[in-house]
């Protein structure tokens, strides 16, 4: 059977989770490390977070994960795959913010964004702003459900490039690791699905076609 790879960033210290070197659930063995003179823990504005490099083992495959002064740092996780339907121009930016979601969050946060514009132009919608787009789309007969998921991307791209008030952190990878699955699920149900009832139902005879 293929192991698939986690879909969360592991957790320090949590006695067990899905090891991103051999996607088995494993225990895991722990040693952290850091400067005698420094602090367990920093404080930084209403954020706690501990200084040092924090070790993982997998009991499984041996493999070491690694978090430095706090984020997740060692393996790089590999993103969520890109659905194979999705458009090319959409697909680019879904690979250039998977290759960076380790490095800057934020700009992997925005790029998700651009990517939901340039969909939203493959659905014949050009109008200058987003929101716009989106709200054409939901006159059109989009389903609410695929609405939500537009703007939940539209929305946190927004804060990636405009600070605002919502409560996630565009600097956490997990936030933009979230926003590539939920773009693949767009793409699943509004291009996959479509096809493959599209390609069953002009298998049928003509004559069953009629209601």
């Amino acid at each position: 059977m293929t192991k698939t790879p986690p879909l969360a960033l592991p957790i320090s210290n949590a006695k067990s989770f899905k090891c991103p070197h051999c996607y088995c659930y494993s225990t895991m063995e722990y040693k952290e490390v850091h400067f005698a003179d420094d602090p367990s823990t920093i404080e930084d504005g209403n954020k706690s977070y501990k200084t040092g490099v924090i070790v993982a083992r997998c009991d499984n495959c041996g493999g070491k994960i690694i978090w430095n002064d706090g984020p997740y740092v060692y393996p790089n996780m590999p993103p969520e795959e890109a659905n194979e339907d999705m458009p090319e121009s959409v697909l680019e930016l879904y690979n250039e913010a998977g290759a960076i979601l380790r490095i800057s969050p934020r700009a992997a946060c925005a790029l998700l964004r651009l990517a939901v514009e340039r969909l939203c132009n493959t659905l014949g919608e050009n109008k200058n702003k987003l929101s716009d787009n989106i709200a054409s789309l939901a006159k059109k007969g989009l389903s609410d459900d695929i609405i939500k998921q537009l703007n939940i991307l539209r929305v946190i791209g927004n804060k990636a490039v405009h600070p605002g008030t919502i409560d996630l952190d565009v600097d956490n990878p997990f936030v933009a690791y979230q926003l590539m699955q939920v773009l693949n699920s767009i793409v699943q149900r509004l291009i996959t699905d479509n096809k493959r009832t599209e390609f069953l139902y002009n298998k049928l005879p003509e004559n069953s076609k009629r209601i």
